[in-house]
């Protein structure tokens, strides 16, 4: 006898497990609603559509077909460099979110966040017995300048007016549509102009500048949620979980305004009655009205939280109205917050300067609201 197991020599002869495999349970797991993000709760349907797209796009061209025992810190160092240097050719990452268009063109952002995905696929490659150790863990990371952009006050008022004239020349449409069909629609139908957009669609923006919402928190607003008796909304589900997001007055006006259907259900609706559709390319139409440049509709949860943190509002006070899990994420607007005594030296400084040169005494600027 050899005393070799034949059960354990056909188990080791199997070639071992790819990351392809791997990635395959991963996400298999994060659907089921087994992983949890960092709030403590499964990811979201959103997160795990992004974290589809990133690992078929970057992961699998490049690493896919590698045997878990070859992937150690050099294979990833490199990999990491090649996704930051562009070099990462996609085999074709087609999801709901990138609509089948697949970003190829990397940078060191990408290269962070794919890293930190892949360390995620690998822990969990861990606690499934496949790998001893994470090769990640250790591994130096480019510095993750997420694109950030504050809307000045100036800004803020672009947009307001160009919000306000969409909608207005929307509601001209709709009345002049009207007219016609009550005629009995002779002649030709009113063409809608093509600087007008639907009052809901303007309404989710107003809603995302006046809140810091996010975009699928507020499409997704219920009326169930809306609670005008505290200036809350009680948001059911969101990024972080359970929430509730205060309303400020301008807020609180925003929401009164709008109709309320027997039965509750969708705050903002679409032309069928379900929501609203085609926000990105509706903000961008107003965007390049406004003359944004760049602007993205996240910024304006950027701007909320620029606004609160140049006004004097603490860090603390601002992550729980955004509804941040990690204090670290509100801690990228402390640099915009001003010290309570620099600002008062400064502005009794202006007073008496205003005083000395026979001038009115400095105010406080105040930004403009979008209404």
């Amino acid at each position: 006898m050899s005393g070799i197991d034949p059960a354990k020599a056909k188990e080791a002869a199997k070639p071992a497990t790819t990351l392809n495999e791997l990635i395959d349970r991963y996400l298999e797991a994060a659907d089921a609603g087994i992983l949890v993000g960092r709030a403590g709760t499964p990811k979201k349907a959103s997160t795990i559509e992004t974290d589809k797209y990133r690992v078929n796009a970057l992961v699998r061209p490049a690493l896919g077909k590698l045997a878990l025992a070859d992937i150690d810190r050099k294979v990833i160092e490199k990999f990491m460099n090649d996704v930051a240097l562009g070099k990462i050719k996609s085999i074709g990452a087609k999801t709901a979110k990138n609509r089948g268009r697949t970003n190829t063109r990397g940078g060191r952002g990408a290269a962070t966040r794919t890293i930190g995905l892949l360390g995620g696929i690998l822990a969990f490659g861990v606690k499934e017995g496949e790998i001893p150790s994470n090769p990640v863990i250790g591994i130096k990371r480019f510095k993750d300048t997420k694109n950030e952009r504050f809307l000045s006050g100036e800004e803020l008022a672009k947009l307001g007016d160009v919000l306000r004239q969409a909608e207005a020349n929307f509601r001209a449409w709709e009345v002049a549509r009207k007219a016609w069909e009550g005629d009995g629609r002779q002649g030709k139908a009113p063409v809608r102009p093509s600087n007008a957009e639907a009052p809901a669609a303007i309404g989710v923006i107003r809603l995302l500048a006046l809140t810091g919402m996010r975009r699928g928190e507020a499409l997704a607003l219920d009326w169930g949620e809306v609670d005008f008796e505290y200036g809350l909304l009680q948001l059911a589900d969101s990024k972080t979980g359970r929430k509730s997001v205060p309303l400020g007055a301008a807020a609180r006006q925003l929401l009164a305004a709008i109709p309320k259907p027997e039965g509750g259900g969708l705050v903002f609706r679409g032309p069928s009655g379900g929501p609203v559709g085609g926000l990105p390319h509706i903000w961008e139409r107003i965007r390049k009205r406004a003359g944004l440049d760049g602007v993205r509709l996240h910024d304006l949860r950027h701007s909320y939280a620029a606004v609160g943190a140049s006004g004097g509002q603490s860090l603390p006070i601002l992550g729980a109205i955004l509804g941040h899990s990690d204090t670290a994420t509100t801690q990228r607007y402390a640099h915009l917050t001003a010290s309570p005594v620099q600002a008062a030296a400064d502005l009794i400084s202006k007073n008496i300067a205003a005083a000395l040169d026979g001038r009115p005494a400095a105010k406080p600027k105040r930004l403009r609201v979008v209404t």
